[in-house]
């Protein structure tokens, strides 16, 4: 035997807006109802085999602005679900994401409703029966299915433009901004351990090895000297033991 519990109330509004009735209106027929079955199903069909599914949304996981009772009520009914897990019953939510052949949000679709769901695309039903098969027997107590949003056109991936060694160096010592060039890195206070991974960077980075009291000594015009040799190509293999 299966119980699948789809209610859906929304009053949706900002959170200054809301109201007690609001949440009382939204929570009790979907977390009230569900906290009456869990009990009802418990008692009438104690250890025999039930499948017990209630419908949540991914506005419960991912906040929807304007539903905060909305995702209230399906948060309490994804803890009975875990709860009744922890119990040894069946127990599952799904968090929904856009369906687009039936239901509420197909029915009622304006400029508003598309603003609340931009980052989903319409599920099928096809595909909303697979995942409900799937995650019946997944073993979880919440599971989520829905559709990315597609962006229009073919967005080419922005080019991550690597570090810089002086930008690197910048990063260890956990400064945000650049430097005065004439500073050394030990005027900027350059510890042991910061030496030694400035050390390793520069020779990893740039081929070029140099002494721990060397490397405290280096202004960060020094580091940008590296970084211009590196464009252009003429850095070799340098050792300084000073």
């Amino acid at each position: 035997m299966s119980i699948i519990f789809l209610y859906l109330v929304l009053k949706d509004g900002l959170f200054e807006n809301q109201t007690p009735e609001n949440f009382a209106a939204v929570s009790g027929p979907k977390a009230g109802t569900t906290q009456h079955l869990d009990k009802l199903t418990r008692e009438v069909y104690g250890d025999r085999e039930l499948w017990f599914v209630v419908f949540s949304s991914q506005s419960c996981s991912r906040g929807t602005a304007g539903q905060t009772n909305y995702g209230y009520a399906n948060s309490a009914m994804e803890r009975i679900c875990e709860r009744r897990r922890s119990d040894g019953f069946h127990g599952l939510a799904i968090q929904w994401g856009w369906i687009g052949d039936v239901g509420y949000v197909v029915k009622s679709m304006t400029s508003s409703t598309t603003g609340h769901i931009s980052c989903f695309a319409p599920q099928c039903m096809a595909s909303c029966l697979e995942a409900l098969d799937s995650a019946m027997t997944s073993g979880y107590s919440v599971v989520g299915s829905f559709v990315k949003q597609q962006r229009e056109g073919t967005e080419r991936k922005k080019a991550v433009k690597p570090q810089s060694v002086t930008e690197k160096v910048l990063k260890l010592l956990g400064v945000k901004n650049s430097l005065n060039d004439s500073l050394t890195l030990q005027e900027v206070g350059i510890d042991s351990i910061m030496t030694v991974e400035v050390k390793h960077l520069l020779e990893r980075d740039a081929n070029v090895v140099l002494s721990n009291k060397t490397v405290r000594n280096m202004t960060f015009l020094d580091l940008k000297k590296i970084d211009a040799s590196l464009a252009s190509g003429d850095t070799e293999n340098s050792t300084c033991q000073g």
